[in-house]
Parts: C-alpha cells; sequence; structure tokens
C-alpha cells in the first residue's frame, strides 16, 4: 500500500483531521491560479502550488509533523527543509542552455523563484554577489530525490507537469510582449525589463503565498474564507485596515 504524506494534521474536539500533501497541493494551485488569472497566468499560477510543498513528501517531513502534533516545543519551526525540493525540480528540469529564446529559462527562473521564497523571500542574486538558486540546487540533505519520487507517485506525474510547463510558457510569453511594449512606451529610464521582470516575480511569489496561507488556514480553522471583496465592500474593508495600521 503506498504511503500518503501529510501537509497538515488539525488536533481539535472533534479529534485528528489529516491533510495530504495532494489534497493541499491541488486547493493551493486553484488558489494561485484564480489570484494570476486576471492577467493572464492561470496555468502559470496552478503549477507554482502544485510543486510548492514537493519537499514534505518525504519521511524526515512526516516524522516532524507527527512530533509537532504531539508536542509542538519538541520540534523547531522549519527545521525540516521543505521548500528547496520543488525550486530544485524545476531548474534541473526545465533551465536548460540550449533554449535560445531565453522563455523556458526565464520561465523555470520566476516559477523556481515563487517557491523557492515562499516561506521566505530571498534575492536571486544577493549584495555579496551571492546566486540565490545555486544555494538552492548545491543544498544537501533536504531528502531531495525522495521527495521527488514520492511526489511524482502521488501527487502529479512528470509528464503533466511537462504539459503544464509547456502552457505556463505560452501564458509568460504573452505577458512578456505586454512588458516589452511598457519598456518601449516608458519615459522614465529606471523602467527597464529587470524593473518590470522583478516586480512580475514579486507578484507571483505574493499570489502563491497567498494561495498557500489561505489554503492552510481553512484547514488549520476548519472553515472557509470569504471570496475576494469587491466595490464598495473592497474599499471599506482597505480603510478599516489603514485606520487600524
Amino acid at each position: 500500500i503506498m504511503r500518503e504524506f501529510l501537509a497538515h494534521i488539525r488536533q481539535d474536539n472533534n479529534g485528528r483531521t489529516e491533510q495530504t500533501v495532494r489534497q493541499h497541493s491541488c486547493k493551493t494551485a486553484q488558489y494561485a491560479s484564480d489570484r494570476l488569472k486576471g492577467i493572464g497566468l492561470e496555468r502559470f499560477g496552478f503549477l507554482a502550488g502544485i510543486l510548492h510543498d514537493m519537499g514534505k513528501a518525504k519521511n524526515e517531513f512526516a516524522e516532524y509533523l507527527e512530533k509537532a502534533v504531539q508536542d509542538r516545543d519538541s520540534v523547531r519551526r522549519g527545521s525540516v527543509n521543505h521548500t528547496f525540493a520543488g525550486c530544485r525540480y524545476l531548474l534541473e528540469q526545465f533551465h536548460k542552455a540550449k533554449d535560445e529564446t531565453g522563455l523556458e529559462q526565464l520561465t523555470s527562473e520566476l516559477l523556481a523563484y515563487a517557491v523557492g521564497a515562499h516561506h521566505g523571500q530571498f534575492d536571486c542574486v544577493d549584495s555579496h554577489h551571492q546566486n540565490g538558486f545555486e544555494y538552492r540546487l548545491e543544498k544537501e540533505n533536504i531528502g531531495y530525490e525522495e521527495s521527488v519520487r514520492n511526489f511524482l507517485m502521488e501527487v502529479m506525474e512528470e509528464a503533466e507537469i511537462e504539459h503544464l510547463f509547456d502552457q505556463a510558457q505560452e501564458e509568460l510569453y504573452a505577458v512578456c510582449v505586454k512588458i516589452n511594449s511598457l519598456i518601449e512606451n516608458s519615459e522614465d529610464e529606471n523602467h527597464d525589463g529587470f524593473f518590470y521582470y522583478g516586480l512580475l516575480a514579486r507578484l507571483i511569489l505574493s499570489a502563491l503565498m497567498d494561495a498557500d496561507r489561505t489554503d492552510t488556514a481553512e484547514f488549520m480553522n476548519d472553515r472557509p474564507y470569504p471570496k475576494q471583496l469587491q466595490g464598495a465592500e473592497r474599499t471599506a474593508m482597505w480603510q478599516n485596515c489603514l485606520n487600524y495600521m
């Protein structure tokens, strides 16, 4: 019998309730897709959501989760790395040197950045000129091979991931066309390609983080959260937040 790896466990008056990595990945993928639909990156967001917790599909994380449920103080939050696996997988599978257009590389980098930073933002190149992607590729003892093997069996097969990546590339190409138009028509010399693609990277990361935390909160609190407010309700919500701040 194939083991199902867990993403979260809720312990309350009704007993123990489990959420599998597959369930959490699929819900997060749908939420991220919904949040990026408005700019035409629906499948792009879905793929980021599917792969974001690949590193939870391993025995080390399963043991960590069980210990946390039994005694929260017995484990150190974040001590088991689960964010690097999806990031490394995307770069190893899709960051090809033979990609002459650069589109495949850009797609894999934007996806890998979101997945690798969804629990802590990092700059792709830091102030010491260290490459954050290389660090995530070379980091050892994170159960990478085990996570990939289990994930491809339990959550999504490799062929389906490749198909989603092709769709994500097509979506990104359309966004690139729009960005190039903005660059050409901008009178501000600071608004170059790096500026716009930096904003895009942060936007994709924000959508993934919001999707991940929304599904996690819904599961842990056992209730759905309201849909995005629109119009006057949205304006009032922002005003309340500003007043509180």
